[in-house]
């Protein structure tokens, strides 16, 4: 599989993350049993754990964050969506593609 192949198969993965709010602590358990899986796919061998940038990491472990700061949840929601965007383009931002805009969106 080419690297854009991959890049779009994650932003596939990461729709269903990005859209899902966790309101209480069953859904929450739900939402780390679906980021985990795409920890899985991130960590294979031949996966893009390497080329990922590093705000998806925290966005995969920061779920109860999210619960309970809505500054946060926003801030990271507003990442996500442009990360989903490029990532359906087949490209991969950086973090500083993901910084720049974050800074724009919180002015």
């Amino acid at each position: 599989m080419e690297i854009e192949e991959k890049i779009r198969l994650l932003a596939t993965l990461l729709a269903p993350l990005a859209t899902f709010q966790p309101a209480n602590k069953a859904e929450l358990k739900r939402w780390n049993s679906m980021a985990f899986r795409v920890e899985q796919e991130l960590l294979k061998q031949g996966g893009l754990a390497s080329d990922i940038p590093h705000f998806l990491w925290h966005y995969l472990a920061d779920a109860d964050v999210r619960m309970k700061s809505k500054p946060y949840r926003e801030l990271q929601q507003a990442q996500m969506e442009i990360l989903c965007s490029r990532l359906h383009e087949g490209v991969m931002p950086s973090d500083n593609d993901l910084q720049l805009r974050k800074q724009a969106h919180t002015e």
